[in-house]
């Protein structure tokens, strides 16, 4: 062993067992933490609107003047909804087309709008949200393995047990059954494969694979699907 390597090990503090089986179970949740994070910033960043900041919006005309078209176009679809109420639950087509479009421009979530014309030579607008034509599918970390050699260079005699309920040290041979008594703590440092190099190392295989649509989300995806809007533009 040379002298690099010797100061490598006697660098190393040594660990408990439990510790040792646990970083990398750890860093296995911390990367389903990262690709649900990643999965819902996508959500966001494709189907949803941004909404910008006040200090975007004093800054940058370009939102200022969304901005007030925006609050327009709520204040609009408010009137509309206070006449439809007032009318006992009906609106004209027209004014129902009006409020349609007024939602797919300036409402929460990105459509698409798609002009066409029927075979009768009516003008329409299909609006749809981008979440319904967009292929989700969250993917997940559906199996891991790991191994690795662990080297035992001592025991921790000081690690005790604790029980639900404190007692006395006199009471302590009447702690329940399933406490082992006096358990010990083994200590040591991830060890070389004899048959590969003489550097520790941590074997790990992981799969990633898609898993089921969060239920809020499907729930949300059948909704924005079957409300794909047809706007009737004849009185525009």
């Amino acid at each position: 062993m040379d002298g690099s390597e010797k100061d490598i090990n006697e660098s190393f503090v040594p660990i408990s067992l439990s510790s040792a089986l646990l970083a990398p179970i750890n860093s296995i949740f911390e990367a389903q933490i990262h690709s649900a994070r990643a999965f819902l910033n996508f959500i966001l960043q494709m189907g949803f609107r941004h909404q910008p900041s006040p200090d975007e919006i004093e800054k940058s005309e370009k939102w200022k003047d969304f901005d007030k078209k925006r609050e327009e176009a709520r204040n609009r679809i408010k009137e509309l909804f206070r006449e439809r109420e007032q009318n006992e639950g009906f609106l004209p087509s027209d004014k129902v087309a009006e409020m349609k479009t007024l939602n797919a421009e300036y409402g929460d979530l990105y459509h698409q709008n798609i002009e066409f014309i029927d075979q009768t030579g009516n003008e329409f607008l299909l609006s749809i949200p981008n979440l319904a034509l967009l292929p989700i599918k969250p993917l997940a970390i559906s199996e891991a393995d790991f191994s690795y050699e662990f080297e035992v260079s001592s025991e921790n005699t000081e690690y005790k047990q604790m029980g639900a309920v404190y007692k006395e040290p006199e009471e302590e041979k009447e702690r329940p059954w399933f406490l082992i008594k006096e358990p010990r703590s083994l200590r040591g440092r991830f060890a070389p494969r004899k048959e590969e190099s003489s550097q520790a190392s941590i074997k790990i295989q992981v799969k990633v694979g898609s898993t089921e649509m969060p239920f809020g989300l499907e729930k949300l995806m059948v909704h924005l699907t079957s409300n794909m809007e047809v706007i009737d533009k004849k009185d525009e």
